[in-house]
């Protein structure tokens, strides 16, 4: 397997089709005795519920504007039949204009380990903070060097740490994804990415991965 190979998948239509957390959405809030600009929002403590201002429901995939991805029910049955390894669903909520729709969705989620970045890649951790274990890192530089092949798990699809909102799929994915006509999805091969100019500030990996399949992988505690 080369870098080559690998693609990012994401949504097919603009930002402006992308929906919005709905109130019910809870998230833990982390903060910092040590420096106080690192208050901020840690895990998810509730399923996903998103609400669109567009009527896209009726797509395959919707996204939201946290790029998190939600499926329709019958696109997962065919994901499934098509026995596609790294990712689980779960119930999730979908609203248009805060009215409940009559398809289910359900969320997205990624479990197959592409590993830590590669120093190669350019991204490196510049902070990890030892009260409340915020986590900074430089963006993708060389996205050619992303990927540490002795550490991906064989996952058709993956995340690659520190870019958990990153959905990673090999080209057997694309391809058989492209030959259902699933909706609502466009792949991006990686090594044509653009470096990233920002940083990257992702959140403890305990947040995106199990623990213990972390561990697994053999994923240092700190980062945890």
């Amino acid at each position: 397997m080369t870098t080559k190979e690998i693609y990012r998948m994401e949504g097919s239509h603009g930002f402006d089709s992308r929906g919005v957390w709905n109130q019910t959405v809870r998230m833990e809030s982390v903060t910092c005795s040590l420096v106080p600009g690192h208050q901020r929002a840690g895990r998810r403590l509730t399923s996903l519920s998103v609400d669109f201002k567009k009527p896209f429901v009726g797509e395959d995939f919707l996204w939201s504007s946290y790029s998190e991805c939600l499926v329709r029910e019958d696109a997962v049955t065919c994901l499934t039949e098509l026995k596609l390894t790294g990712f689980f669903t779960q119930k999730a909520e979908v609203t248009v204009a805060g009215r409940p729709v009559p398809i289910r969705y359900d969320e997205f989620s990624v479990t197959g380990w592409g590993g830590i970045a590669a120093p190669a890649s350019g991204v490196e951790l510049k902070n990890n903070c030892p009260v409340c274990g915020m986590l900074d890192y430089t963006g993708v530089r060389n996205w050619r060097n992303l990927i540490d092949w002795k550490q991906w798990d064989g996952s058709d699809i993956f995340m690659v740490w520190p870019l958990p909102r990153f959905i990673f799929v090999t080209a057997r994915v694309r391809n058989v994804l492209e030959s259902a006509r699933l909706s609502g999805i466009s792949f991006h091969a990686i090594s044509e990415l653009e470096p990233q100019e920002g940083g990257l500030s992702p959140g403890r990996l305990s947040y995106w991965l199990p623990i213990d399949s972390a561990k697994q992988y053999g994923v240092p505690p700190d980062l945890l």
